[in-house]
């Protein structure tokens, strides 16, 4: 399914208006920072809890593959490259070279486990971009579980043994 330009736009030229006041800063803060890092996107790139994938135009031209990856019970408005049962990641050992999470940690059940998965199926010397909401109303409920500041993602990377 395609997504129509306004939905793309919403996040790759967000707009501050009266009607998403609420998401403007968020999507311009995640957008401001993924394009300070595209060089951790390379090779192949899975997007965990991809939604809508409006991040891939941007990356897509940066990366060799690029697969977003959703629940199996999402209501979805693009269809996903791969599903998952938000627990186990349907991919071998080592098969990426990066991830991308945005603001999906929050609705995981057991992040530390999501993680440990990430781990798994990234190749040694790859890179993680995570984001996460702080300060921001429950959403997607009933599936909106934490919150994380900097030291409980470190430490929750730590435990995951991933790079910070």
């Amino acid at each position: 399914m395609q997504r129509s330009s306004t939905q793309r736009d919403a996040f790759l030229a967000p707009t501050l208006a009266p009607w998403n006041a609420d998401l403007y800063p968020v999507r311009q803060g995640i957008l401001t920072a993924l394009k300070a890092n595209l060089s951790v996107f390379r090779g192949v790139l899975l997007d965990v809890g991809c939604g809508t994938m409006p991040y891939r135009p941007i990356l897509e031209p940066l990366v060799k593959s690029y697969i977003g990856m959703d629940l199996y019970q999402c209501a979805y408005k693009a269809e996903p490259d791969l599903r998952w049962d938000g627990a186990n990641i349907p991919m071998w050992d080592g098969a990426v070279d990066c991830v991308l999470l945005t603001e999906v940690l929050e609705h995981c059940q057991d992040p530390l486990a999501v993680l440990s998965e990430v781990r798994r199926v990234l190749r040694p010397g790859g890179q993680v971009f995570v984001t996460v909401p702080f300060i921001w109303p429950l959403h997607d409920e009933p599936g909106d579980y934490v919150r994380f500041t900097n030291h409980g993602l470190a430490r929750l990377f730590s435990q995951a043994e991933l790079p910070i």
